[in-house]
């Protein structure tokens, strides 16, 4: 069984914001490969774009 790696993360640097999510502004995502994505958006926002891909 093959397994895929996806990878989702911060476009800037995110350290300090702890597990803050952006709730009054969009945030955008730029596709940098077949499944590399650059969030800019707080590190929470990664985490719920990646889990629904």
């Amino acid at each position: 069984m093959a397994l895929e790696v996806w990878i989702v993360a911060p476009a800037i640097d995110q350290s300090g914001v702890s597990c803050s999510v952006s709730l009054t502004s969009p945030f955008r995502v730029d596709q940098r490969g077949k499944q590399e994505f650059a969030v800019y958006g707080t590190s929470v926002d990664c985490h719920y774009l990646q889990l629904n891909i």
